[in-house]
């Protein structure tokens, strides 16, 4: 899609727009991480919380929403492994088609979706792990 989007905005534009975009996230992650070791601080914990912890721990000191702290944690981890799971749908898509192409010609026959769900349970499992201290340690 990124060699789409350059084609349609043209080279200067595009360029310019994909720094600027870069620049945008970069600030969000500093912003993100700047708040987890405030929070790390004030809370006094070992190890710098993941995002799920950093928005729960920031809705605690919050008299309104610290009811809703956990169910948020929950919403962000989950937030998280769509959004880690859409970033390797054509992936999953690619690797699906070229398996039914390569069983088509040792003459199985499958549906490209049920070669497609085969595919994609292995990709989903490292996607449940949102901390990558854990995710390093199984690697």
């Amino acid at each position: 899609a990124m060699a789409e989007a350059m084609g349609n905005t043209g080279i200067a534009l595009g360029v310019c727009l994909t720094i600027f975009l870069s620049v945008i996230c970069l600030y969000e992650q500093h912003v993100l991480l700047k708040c987890s070791n405030n929070l790390r601080r004030h809370f006094n914990m070992d190890k710098r919380p993941d995002y799920g912890e950093t928005f729960e721990k920031s809705l605690l000191a919050n008299e309104k929403w610290k009811n809703h702290s956990v169910l948020m944690k929950r919403i962000v981890n989950i937030f998280l492994i769509v959004t880690q799971l859409g970033f390797c749908s054509v992936y999953v898509l690619f690797i699906g088609n070229n398996m039914k192409n390569f069983l088509n010609y040792f003459d199985y026959e499958f549906n490209v979706r049920i070669v497609i769900l085969m595919a994609s349970i292995p990709i989903m499992l490292p996607a449940l792990i949102t901390n990558l201290k854990y995710l390093g340690n199984i690697l």
